[in-house]
């Protein structure tokens, strides 16, 4: 983990890893991933720590740990997730049931007279 400044041009420096921190005008950034075109997948981390009052020193400070993920942290850490078939349930009454509801839907009106 790292934490960098913004480069003059308001673009995060090249070359960074999921983990690292950006520092900007706007607020602290975190990289949750890289795309393959090399841009950057973020998500602001704190909109109060700007290049404007950042104290330390850029890309060697490892004092800087959140103590607590953020929320939207945790959910980025979880891995796929995906739903197994739903289990099938045989009913040993379901001829009789079947039957049941078939004759009533087949019965004649009832007379009204």
């Amino acid at each position: 983990m790292g934490i960098y400044k913004v480069n003059p041009d308001g673009k995060a420096p090249t070359g960074l890893t999921a983990g690292d921190y950006v520092v900007t005008q706007g607020g602290t950034y975190y990289i949750y991933g890289v795309n393959d075109d090399g841009t950057y997948q973020s998500v602001q981390s704190d909109a109060t720590q700007t290049t404007n009052n950042y104290q330390n020193d850029y890309s060697l400070y490892t004092g800087y740990e959140p103590q607590q993920q953020s929320l939207l942290q945790q959910q980025l850490n979880y891995p796929d997730f995906s739903y197994e078939d739903a289990p099938t349930y045989n009913n040993r009454y379901d001829d009789i049931i079947q039957e049941k509801l078939s004759a009533i839907n087949n019965q004649q009106p009832f007379n009204q007279e």
